[in-house]
């Protein structure tokens, strides 16, 4: 019996019908092949990346997913420049075979990204990454789900990521495999949260809305050499201390780094950051190895690099931190940061991203910032 009493397989259908609807209709009020839908069914493991997980890993799950895709053929110099990719919406279910972790439902919007420069081959390979939100029947509870420390909350982040292999029979129908990876968490919103990561091979087909495509156009953008720019940021939201029950607590990072773009796609970044985490407080509070008299202090200091990585008005940063400030040592002495941002301008962004310590996610961090 569920903790929370919804009938996943049902609501995804519900949705799953919904959408396809809208995209078919879309797709048929054009003659150009402009959208896409694809399926396929996945079956992997769990990937131990921590000791706390338990007997919640010890399943194989099943499942699979739904892309509902919209197709670029070069109408802007940034979808040439990224190889004609498709943007679209994930829908994945994973059913874990586990009376523990239950099922989990997740909705990521993603872009798929061809590697082969040769885009009317019938072999392709891609990549797609995506960032969304996930909903789970089984999360821990107290009295009936004592066991799942990998999902403390109903809500979590969906993180889905394909690399895939698709060869097409004709313009409307294709079939692919390959391998998929998909990544719950909560961001220690609420604890605990382990964090769920399935690896899985899959096998699916793809659907075109229409029989014929446009061609590729190529519009050119000669890139212009910037110097490097400095950046301010802030971010900030809620997360749990690291004993159940403890409740929210709220927090603020702030970041300065400089980066330069090396061309239209790709930025280096390297700077500083700062945390100040209300829930280790808590933690101090309550670790009977500490000196209560003197405390540590709770706030942190990082020097951090990484990329960002532009697509549109989109981009995916991902970045490496290694403390040189931390009195308290309750993580390990590095992080990772993972997250998206959306540029309303050359200079403003707002964005999400995930930090983590060894893929447990420690902060669901929400902000923007500004590009001097």
């Amino acid at each position: 019996m569920a903790c929370f009493p919804i009938n996943i397989k049902k609501n995804a259908a519900l949705l799953l019908l919904g959408l396809f609807v809208f995209f078919i209709s879309h797709g048929q009020k054009s003659e150009e092949n402009t959208y896409s839908l694809n399926g396929a069914a996945t079956y992997g493991v769990i990937i131990r990346h921590s000791k706390g997980i338990g007997v919640a890993g010890n399943s194989f799950p099943s499942g699979g997913f739904i892309e509902f895709n919209k197709h670029f053929y070069g109408d802007n110099a940034w979808e040439a420049r990224h190889n004609f990719p498709t943007f679209g919406i994930t829908l994945s279910y994973v059913d874990y075979n586990s009376e523990i972790t239950g099922e989990t439902i997740g909705l990521s919007p993603h872009y798929t990204i061809h590697i082969n420069r040769n885009r009317d081959s019938r072999h392709q390979f891609t990549y797609k990454m995506g960032f969304g939100l996930g909903y789970n029947t089984r999360p821990y509870s107290k009295d009936l789900n004592h066991q799942n420390h990998l999902l403390g909350s109903v809500w979590t982040f969906s993180i889905p990521a394909v690399l895939g292999y698709e060869y097409s029979f004709n313009n409307r129908w294709a079939v692919s495999t390959g391998l998929s990876a998909i990544h719950f968490s909560n961001g220690s919103i609420k604890k605990p949260n382990k964090g769920v990561n399935v690896a899985s091979l899959f096998a699916g087909v793809r659907f075109n809305t229409s029989r014929e495509r446009p061609s590729y156009s190529y519009p050119e953008e000669e890139f212009v050499p910037k110097k490097p720019s400095i950046t301010l940021a802030a971010y900030g939201g809620m997360n749990e201390a690291n004993y159940i029950g403890a409740g929210s607590r709220p927090f603020l990072t702030m970041s300065a780094y400089v980066d330069k773009k090396l061309n239209h796609k790709l930025a280096l970044l390297a700077g500083a950051d700062m945390f100040w985490t209300s829930s280790l407080k808590e933690d101090i509070k309550y670790d009977l190895n500490v000196d209560q008299d003197q405390p540590p202090d709770y706030k942190r200091a990082a020097l951090t690099a990484g990329f960002e990585y532009f697509i549109n008005k989109i981009s995916i940063v991902g970045q490496l931190g290694i403390y040189v400030y931390d009195p308290y040592k309750r993580y390990a002495f590095f992080y990772e940061r993972v997250g998206m941002k959306y540029n309303f301008t050359e200079k403003l962004f707002a964005g999400m991203s995930i930090k983590a310590h060894y893929a447990n996610g420690e902060l669901a961090e929400f902000g923007g910032g500004y590009r001097f």
